[in-house]
């Protein structure tokens, strides 16, 4: 399992970066958003807040890093790095590899990660909701409903 989602990742690294390279310039291609909400696992509920920096390309395609605290009926954090696109006027979506820590055990896995949202923009300031899978390693997943916050710059 881990040998087919660093080989899926790796992948779509080679894609995406192959793409990267546009002409027009985006106007804050910089951007730090703040996450809130309720993750789903196994028929458990908790909340999670996460932070993500992400770089933005002229051709809208970006590259993203994330960080995740989950509190509640279950306990994990997560990382990664995902590779995504904005769409028309808000959309964007996202996938790439990271590692879960399960923070009773100390266990680490990696996971999959896959996210769609939407973006309202008003001069720097972001907001919206976001929706993310996580496939792990285990064969079990987490789901991620919220809303961010975010600052272009």
């Amino acid at each position: 399992m881990k040998r087919s989602i660093c080989a899926i990742a790796c992948t779509l690294i080679s894609v995406i970066a192959g793409v990267t390279n546009a002409s027009e310039p985006v106007a804050h291609p910089h951007h730090l958003a703040f996450g809130v909400g309720l993750a789903r696992h196994i028929g458990d509920n908790s909340e999670f807040w996460g932070i993500d920096y992400s770089y933005t390309f002229a051709n809208k395609f970006y590259m993203l890093g994330f960080y995740e605290q989950v509190r509640g009926d279950f306990n994990v954090s997560a990382a990664g790095v995902q590779l995504g696109k904005h769409f028309g006027t808000g959309w964007k979506m996202a996938v790439g590899p990271g590692v879960e820590t399960k923070l009773k055990s100390g266990k680490e896995l990696l996971l999959f990660r896959s996210t769609i949202g939407y973006e309202w923009h008003h001069e720097r300031v972001s907001f919206g909701p976001t929706i993310t899978y996580d496939a792990i390693e285990d064969l079990s997943d987490v789901v991620y409903a919220g809303f961010n916050v975010g600052f272009g710059f």
